[in-house]
Parts: C-alpha cells; sequence; structure tokens
C-alpha cells in the first residue's frame, strides 16, 4: 500500500512540473510584440512550442509509467493474498488433522474410562504366558533375557515374554494385576511387571479357577470384568461356567501341550468366554 502511495505523487508531482512548464512558455508567447516579431522571434516560438509538445508528451509517457507500477504492486497484493490464502488452507489442514487426532484420543480415554468405571481383573499365568523358553531369543525375536534364574521346565536364565514386558500397553494397564501360577518359586523379575498385584503360587487346573474368584471377591471385581491368561487349553477351559472370561495364549509358539516364546500383547483382549487356540 505503501508503494501504491509513492507512486500516485510522484505522477503527480511530474504533472503539476509540466504545467508550469507550458504555463511558463505561454507568458513568453505573450510577451512577443506582434508589431516586431522577427525571425529569431519566430524562431524561439517555433522552439517552445516543440518544447511544450515534448512535456506534454513526456507527461503522458510518466502518467502511463505510474499507471504501470500502480498495476505491478497490485499484482504483488494478489500474490501475497494468495500466499496467505495457501497459508490459510494449510492451517485449516493442519487443524483438522489435529482434530482427528483428538477425536481417536477422546475415542481410547473412553474405553479406559469404561473399565475405569467398574473395575476389571486381570490374571496371569507365569510360565511360558510372562516367560517365554529360557534363553531362547533366537526362535522368539522381542523376548529378554534377564539375570536372574527360572526353575520351571529344566530351568535356565528368566526370559520375559512380549506380554511379560508391556503388560502395561494392553487393556489390562487399566486393571487391577495379578497372577496364579503352579510353580512354587518366587521370581522377582516377573512378579515386578505386576505392579504389586498378588500372587499366588503352586496353583494349577481347577485350583486356578477357585483361586481366581477368591481374588475378584478381595478386590470387589465382578466375574464378568476378571480376564485369565494361561498358555495351557486345559487350565483355561477349567474356566467354563465359571462366568469369567479366560483365554490361551502363545498360540503361535508351542512346545507340546505348554507355550514355548509366551503371551503376546495381541493375544490380551477382552473378549467373552472362554477362547482357546484351537
Amino acid at each position: 500500500m505503501a508503494l501504491t502511495q509513492v507512486l500516485r505523487v510522484s505522477a503527480v508531482l511530474a504533472t503539476l512540473g509540466a504545467l508550469v512548464a507550458i504555463a511558463t512558455l505561454g507568458s513568453l508567447r505573450l510577451w512577443e510584440a506582434p508589431t516586431a516579431t522577427s525571425k529569431k522571434t519566430r524562431r524561439l516560438q517555433a522552439v517552445a512550442e516543440g518544447l511544450e509538445s515534448s512535456v506534454t508528451n513526456s507527461t503522458m509517457l510518466l502518467s502511463n509509467f505510474s499507471d504501470n507500477l500502480i498495476s505491478f504492486a497490485s499484482l504483488g497484493n494478489f500474490s501475497e493474498n494468495l500466499t496467505s490464502s495457501s497459508t490459510s488452507l494449510g492451517n485449516v489442514s493442519e487443524n483438522l488433522t489435529a482434530g482427528q487426532l483428538k477425536l481417536e484420543g477422546a475415542a481410547r480415554s473412553r474405553a479406559h474410562a469404561a473399565h475405569r468405571g467398574q473395575p476389571c481383573l486381570c490374571i496371569f499365568d507365569i510360565d511360558r504366558t510372562l516367560t517365554g523358553k529360557q534363553g531362547d531369543t533366537g526362535s522368539c525375536p522381542g523376548n529378554r533375557v534377564t539375570d536372574g534364574w527360572d526353575g520351571a521346565y529344566g530351568g535356565g536364565k528368566l526370559t520375559l515374554s512380549k506380554l511379560g514386558q508391556q503388560i502395561g500397553s494392553t487393556f489390562c494397564g487399566q486393571c487391577r494385576l495379578a497372577a496364579i501360577t503352579a510353580h512354587g518359586s518366587q521370581r522377582q523379575q516377573v512378579e515386578a511387571v505386576l505392579a504389586g498385584g498378588p500372587v499366588v503360587r503352586g496353583c494349577d487346573g481347577q485350583c486356578k479357577v477357585e483361586r481366581a474368584q477368591q481374588l475378584a471377591r478381595q478386590l470387589g471385581v465382578q466375574k464378568g470384568q476378571v480376564f485369565f491368561f494361561d498358555d495351557k487349553a486345559s487350565n483355561v477351559g477349567h474356566f467354563h461356567g465359571s462366568g469369567m472370561n479366560a483365554h490361551q495364549v502363545s498360540c503361535g509358539s508351542r512346545d507340546g501341550d505348554r507355550g514355548y516364546c509366551g503371551g503376546q500383547t495381541s493375544e490380551v483382549t477382552q473378549g467373552r468366554g472362554v477362547q482357546t487356540c484351537r
């Protein structure tokens, strides 16, 4: 806008200068004595008229040049407006993307809120559920070998399964946690992932159903909100008719009737009823 105003003022000043020149030349013609016109005077008059014509043409050229510059400045403004509009559209796109992410986050928050509103309990077996085959990360990439000792199934370095490392990333991260295991030894590295939840040792088969019911009563959780996870189909099968939910894990890696690599986070679902690998 400032450039346009400067150009307009310049054009006006040029025009005023031309008018002053024309008026001056007119005065020269009036000054001539009508009765004593000489050749010298006529030549001066011709020069004055030529100068007047040149000044007029120059004024027109300056005016046209000024108009063109003003038009060019207007094009610059138009370009700035286009750039501004493009930026605005980009901001709108970013806002839409941010809004979509917020909606997705809100949906996840509502799902977690449902668990907070109605307490839930996740109970895990330990051997080949929260753990995998001792020391084998070649067949079980993603499992983590610890410095602890695991005496189950021949013994070896305690190795956490993917589920054992990432319980908090599943829906169980919003529930109370517990473990029921057939083995009696205490394994601190495993029990640490349960966030201080109770651990029942030396319990297998139907015992797991009974202790799961006791834990639900003690923690004030309804049967329908109890989710049990075990690598053995026999242990899961005992939950039929209990009103609790039970799921077999380590379905993708087996060692006879038991799991091999242990549970995967993808196997921890809120499915209702009793579900085995086959």
